[in-house]
């Protein structure tokens, strides 16, 4: 890579990193705050709107914003073409999720399903108005406008939701919150990327060549991983898929919100360099070892934790959380093995992903009914069962997805799995270390004691880690990889900092 596109994605990382980190804030306080006020029985029902919501605008999903991405000169008619197509498929799509309402608040047995799926309808149709003029930003590794198009939005739709919860204690908050941070991201985006579109489909061809399967396959994915909740809410009612839902989205909030700077780099970085296979190759490597070095201390950590932090954070009626957050943080972590979609997507192989989604979808389903099925039997309960049965898909999908990576870029699986190797150990001796430091200590009584405690446990987990991750570094005779990237980008951090400033 070029010394001015690496400068460049490294500048595009502060600016993503900063605003990760404002957004990460707003989402965690967010999560928190709505959890105490709200019920499970309140995260239950907008779980089932908006996994009808989702699978059904999933059927077109088009992808034209990465389609922009990789086009090698999009001009005009491109941007006016992406407007008109999503505006035309989400007016359709909107209007079948508000028609649908009664019939599927029938089959749940729950009239608020009619109202609620009226709204995210409206919510829908409104999506379409997004203005593809902002990939522009993206396509020069320009990440400023992010900090705008992901802070504002996100506070603005926190305080709405927070409003709504303070004032109403009703399921709405979780809704308001979402559908007021959309509008004011698509009004932002015109601000910062000013464009007036025009009604045509003359490049639809060009566009729907790359997006058509990156379509397919979107539908197949989020069937895939929506379909647990509907099918769960038929079973077991609104309060225990609250749990179910909560939980798994609790889960997964550490490391997706952490590692979202670098992932959202991979791809614009990886388009960059898509005709030097040598140079993507490494590029692939040098960035999973830097997720994977990242991700699992964040997501095993969280894991391993997570009853303490259930209950001094959102309260005692959300233990029965505990082990979902248990066993998908772990999957959560394990997951950053890979990150073929990226790189597939760079060199436009969009339908090996639809194939690849297709086998994972042939494989989850049958797991997720097994799991409905085992889970039948008290010993272990229907919400566990799906839960086992969805980390072990995911667990199924990992290899998949290596094997994606080995036919594209001809990256043997040793050589992927190589690179994680030293944090795999060292977050099984963090994991050994927390769980011994957790025997020693009581639950303290209070609450401030007890985030006195919780803090002593995560600084031990990050001693823990950096200390076993650094022995065994140094045992391997310090090479090429995660831990040097990182420490090199350390290095810079602080060089600049103690940098005299000139005027």
């Amino acid at each position: 890579m070029s010394s001015n596109n690496r400068s460049r994605l490294y500048k595009g990382a502060g600016w993503v990193g900063a605003t990760r980190i404002l957004m990460n804030l707003i989402a965690f306080v967010s999560t928190i705050v709505l959890a105490r006020l709200l019920l499970p029985d309140d995260f239950g029902i907008v779980a089932i709107a908006e996994s009808i919501s989702v699978i059904v605008t999933s059927v077109t999903e088009l992808s034209l914003a990465k389609a922009l991405i990789q086009h090698s000169d999009p001009r005009r008619r491109h941007f006016d073409t992406a407007w008109t197509l999503n505006i035309t498929r989400s007016m359709i799509l909107g209007g079948v999720v508000a028609a649908i309402s009664v019939p599927v608040a029938a089959a749940y047995g729950d009239e608020r399903l009619v109202p609620l799926l009226i709204v995210l309808g409206a919510t829908v149709v409104a999506s379409g108005l997004d203005n593809p003029k902002v990939v522009i930003f993206q396509r020069n590794l320009v990440f400023w406008q992010e900090t705008l198009l992901g802070v504002i939005p996100k506070l603005l739709g926190f305080i709405s939701a927070l409003a709504i919860a303070v004032i109403f204690e009703s399921f709405w908050a979780l809704v308001a919150g979402s559908v007021v941070a959309q509008v004011s991201r698509i009004a932002i985006s015109y601000i910062l990327a000013p464009y007036l579109p025009r009604l045509t489909f003359a490049a639809y061809r060009e566009l729907l060549s790359f997006s058509i399967w990156l379509t397919f396959s979107e539908l197949i994915k989020t069937v895939n991983f929506r379909s647990d909740t509907l099918v769960l809410g038929a079973f077991v009612g609104p309060t225990p898929l609250g749990y179910y839902s909560y939980g798994g989205k609790l889960a997964y909030l550490p490391v997706r919100e952490s590692l979202g700077p670098i992932r959202q780099l991979l791809f614009p970085a990886f388009s960059l360099i898509k005709g030097e296979m040598y140079r993507l190759r490494a590029a692939y490597m040098q960035s999973q070892g830097v997720l994977c070095t990242l991700a699992f201390p964040i997501g095993i950590g969280f894991a391993v934790l997570a009853e303490p932090i259930i209950r001094l954070l959102i309260g005692e009626k959300w233990l029965p959380i505990a082990p979902i957050v248990q066993v998908l943080g772990v999957v959560s972590a394990i997951q950053t093995i890979e990150n073929s979609q990226p790189l597939a997507m760079s060199l436009g192989r969009t339908k090996r992903i639809f194939t690849r989604e297709l086998r994972v979808f042939l494989i989850r389903i049958p797991l997720v009914i097994l799991g409905l099925i085992v889970g039948q039997y008290p010993f272990i309960g229907i919400i566990m069962a799906v839960v086992l049965a969805r980390a072990a898909a995911n667990i199924v999908n990992i290899f998949l997805n290596l094997q994606l990576v080995r036919d594209v870029i001809n990256l043997p699986i040793r050589k992927q799995l190589k690179v994680v190797m030293r944090p795999v150990l060292a977050s099984l001796a963090m994991t050994a270390g927390l769980a011994l430091a957790q025997i020693k200590f009581e639950t303290p009584s209070s609450s401030v004691e007890g985030l006195l405690a919780l803090s002593l446990l995560i600084a031990l987990g990050g001693l823990f880690y950096v200390g076993s991750l650094s022995i065994l570094w140094l045992i391997a005779g310090r090479p090429d990889g995660p831990e040097r990237e990182i420490l090199g980008l350390f290095e810079k951090v602080w060089k600049r900092a103690l940098r005299p400033s000139h005027r």
